[in-house]
């Protein structure tokens, strides 16, 4: 063991100790003393599972974003080699679905399951929408002040 593992080690004793003798200090019985301690770290439980789906949240929130990005990249640039070869190219209306078709595909490898993607794309319609707009509008900035 480690100085650093015997402190924590340490540490953590005597903030048991603490907190059983607390319990005691009260009068309990060793039952009811059992039970605070089952209810408490039920709670403590629960706290760290919401704590957790707020960081899986922000998690899949910053992938989330990272992806729409670079579908919308990918879309920007695909639609600026069409152009330069005069072909036909994507309008606003049709990068948005095609941005939409590579999130769904997306969501379908991440899960295994199409409904999933369906339905998460379905119930983040708004989110999304304002994220590709977000990202053409950056993309249209930049191409002016290039362009400028």
């Amino acid at each position: 063991m480690t100085t650093l593992e015997i402190i924590l080690l340490t540490m953590l004793i005597f903030v048991t100790a603490l907190y059983v003798y607390s319990k005691f200090w009260k009068g309990k019985t060793l039952k009811t003393l059992v039970d605070d301690v089952i209810e408490d770290s039920k709670g403590t439980l629960n706290e760290i599972g919401n704590a957790v789906v707020k960081v899986k949240d922000i998690i899949l929130d910053k992938n989330f974003r990272d992806a729409i990005k670079k579908f919308v990249l990918e879309i920007e640039e695909k639609n600026i080699i069409l152009k330069e070869n005069n072909e036909l190219f994507l309008t606003g209306e049709e990068k948005k679905k095609e941005v939409f078709n590579k999130i769904r595909l997306w969501i379908l490898n991440l899960t295994g399951s199409t409904v999933n993607a369906l339905d998460f794309v379905d119930e983040n319609e708004n989110k999304i929408n304002l994220l590709i707009e977000e990202y053409v509008e950056f993309m249209n900035i930049i191409k002016d002040k290039h362009i400028s």
